[in-house]
């Protein structure tokens, strides 16, 4: 499949990803803040003065009179000393894949279902309570929006991914005679680690197409460290199962060539296909980074599901 305007599988406008609000509602009403399975109003591991109690210990030169627990103090005989945990706001930053390689599928464009999904996980995180911001990734570079609260938040992120979604289809589009290029997944990750993105969760949403990119698992596990970063490989369907038997053309630097799916060759096929799809799961292992895969034709509901069900999200 190719970017094709009129096909609503293959465009990303604006009010699409705003209706992901909408569609996933649902699915979450009736949650209160803080008490949901969704992004938000989580609790920080930092103690400090705040409005919710922890703990008690003993009291030791330094602490603030204040804080002693004069009831414990009383029936123990030593002088004890309330925690508290401090408030801190939750930044949740969808990381977009929109490089040329995104922009292929067999039923839906792999950078549409991406664009999708981080809006709904955008959209969550903000009625949540969380501030959002998006990263988008594309030949152009990074682009990216301040952490911002409330649906400002997530609308300017929105906006992020639907603009650089439509300058990067343009690119692809046949009046544009270059060649185009993907730039390394590494670069992105060096990115994650940059002052104002650190402290909160990161939702890295790619094909991960890294097969000349010798830097992604060492910025790989230099991400998972930097921030808490969960990734999200979509899969075209016909990338998670062999081949149906026909020729399929395709292109080299020096001349066309064509391929035949065949019965004699499926089940090889089906066994390359998993071995590879075991070898990235081993390389997010070793990188201490969670990775979800997902389908490019399933639901965003159903994607979150996903999430929530490993404690992701």
């Amino acid at each position: 499949m190719r970017y094709n305007p009129e096909l609503p599988l293959t465009t990303l406008p604006l009010q699409s990803l705003i209706d992901e609000r909408h569609r996933l509602a649902p699915h979450y009403s009736g949650q209160s803040k803080g008490h949901s399975d969704f992004p938000g109003q989580r609790i920080s591991h930092r103690r400090g003065q705040g409005i919710e109690f922890t703990d008690l210990r003993l009291y030791t030169d330094g602490d603030d009179v204040r804080h002693i627990d004069w009831n414990v103090t009383a029936r123990s005989n030593e002088a004890y000393t309330r925690l508290y945990r401090e408030e801190r706001e939750h930044t949740t930053t969808a990381v977009v894949d929109m490089r040329p390689c995104m922009f292929s599928g067999s039923c839906c464009l792999r950078a549409v279902a991406a664009g999708r999904l981080a809006a709904s996980v955008l959209w969550q995180a903000c009625d949540a309570g969380d501030r959002c911001a998006a990263l988008v990734y594309s030949e152009r570079g990074l682009h990216y929006t301040r952490p911002l609260a409330g649906h400002r938040g997530a609308l300017k992120a929105c906006e992020l991914i639907a603009t650089e979604f439509s300058i990067a289809a343009d690119n692809r589009s046949p009046r544009h005679n270059h060649e185009p290029i993907d730039p390394p997944l590494s670069q992105l990750l060096g990115n994650l680690n940059r002052p104002g993105q650190t402290g909160g969760t990161h939702y890295l949403i790619s094909g991960f197409d890294t097969s000349d990119d010798t830097d992604f698992p060492k910025r790989l596990a230099e991400a998972g460290v930097a921030a808490r970063s969960i990734a999200i490989l979509l899969l075209d369907p016909i990338e998670t199962s062999a081949l149906p038997q026909g020729v399929y053309p395709y292109k080299t630097p020096q001349r066309q060539r064509s391929f035949s799916a065949n019965r004699s060759n499926q089940d090889a096929l089906a066994e390359n296909i998993r071995r590879l799809i075991a070898a990235k799961v081993f390389e997010f292992e070793q990188a201490t980074v969670p990775l979800l895969i997902a389908d490019t034709n399933s639901s965003t509901a159903s994607l979150l599901a996903q999430l929530r069900q490993r404690s992701l999200l």
